[in-house]
C-alpha cells in the first residue's frame, strides 16, 4: 500500500498577494491580551499628568469606527496645581493668587470630583461636581490669615474681586473641558495604537518575528 502525502506551499507574509496580505492582517493583527492596559496604566501613573491636577482612578474607552465612541474617566482634579498649570495668562494672575489663597486657608474645597454617567464612554459623558465653598456664618467675614498680599483680607471682598459665584461657575466648567480634553487625548492615542496593529509594516514585523507562514489565501499554517 502507498500513501501519498499531498504537498501544500505555503508563503510568507511578504510573499502573498496583496489580497491575502489584506486577509492576513484582518484575521491576525490584533493580538490576543489586552493591549491597552499600558497606555491606559501610564496615564493613570504618569507624573506629568498629575503634576496638572489630575487624579485618574478608571479609564473607560470604546472604538473605533462607531458614533459615541470614545474615552473618559473618573477620578479627581486638585485645585491648586491644577489652576497653577493652567491659568497662566496675565490676565488672569489676580484671579489665580485669590483662588489659591482661598484654597490655601480652606475657604474653597482643594479638589472637585469628576464623574462618568451613561451607557457610552467618551468624553461628554463626564461632569464635575460642585466646587465646595466656606464663608463664615455665609456673610463672608472671615480673614485670610496667609502671609502674603491677601493676609487680613476679608473673605468675602475675595470673593467678589475674583466674581463670586460665577467665577467659581466658570472654574468648574474650564475644569471639566479641560477634563474633557484629557480624555479625547487618551482616546487619540488608544486610536493610534489599535490603527497600529492594522499596518501593513508592523504586521510583516510580527509575522517575521513569529515565523509565521500562510497559505495562498493569508490563513495560518
Amino acid at each position: 500500500m502507498t500513501t501519498e502525502v499531498e504537498e501544500k506551499t505555503v508563503f510568507k507574509f511578504t510573499e502573498l498577494s496583496d489580497s491575502a496580505k489584506e486577509s492576513a492582517i484582518e484575521r491576525y493583527a490584533m493580538p490576543d491580551y489586552d493591549w491597552w492596559d499600558d497606555t491606559i496604566d501610564d496615564y493613570k501613573s504618569d507624573p506629568d499628568v498629575k503634576a496638572k491636577g489630575y487624579d485618574i482612578d478608571e479609564i473607560y474607552f470604546s472604538g473605533f469606527s462607531s458614533q459615541g465612541d470614545g474615552a473618559c474617566w473618573k477620578g479627581r482634579v486638585f485645585l491648586k496645581p491644577w489652576i497653577t498649570t493652567h491659568m497662566v495668562a496675565p490676565e488672569d494672575a489676580v484671579k489665580r493668587e485669590i483662588l489659591l489663597a482661598l484654597i490655601e486657608e480652606g475657604w474653597i474645597s482643594s479638589s472637585a470630583k469628576i464623574t462618568t454617567a451613561g451607557r457610552y464612554s467618551h468624553s461628554y459623558t463626564m461632569s464635575i461636581d460642585d466646587i465646595p465653598q466656606y464663608t463664615e456664618d455665609n456673610d463672608g467675614d472671615g480673614l485670610l490669615a496667609i502671609e502674603g498680599l491677601f493676609k487680613d483680607a476679608r473673605v468675602g471682598d475675595l470673593f467678589d474681586a475674583i466674581g463670586g459665584q460665577a467665577a467659581i461657575d466658570a472654574l468648574e466648567a474650564d475644569i471639566l473641558s479641560a477634563c474633557r480634553e484629557l480624555a479625547d487625548t487618551i482616546y487619540s492615542d488608544l486610536e493610534d495604537e489599535y490603527d497600529g496593529y492594522f499596518e501593513e509594516d508592523a504586521f510583516a514585523d510580527t509575522a517575521a518575528v513569529n515565523e509565521w507562514e500562510f497559505d495562498e489565501n493569508g490563513v495560518l499554517e
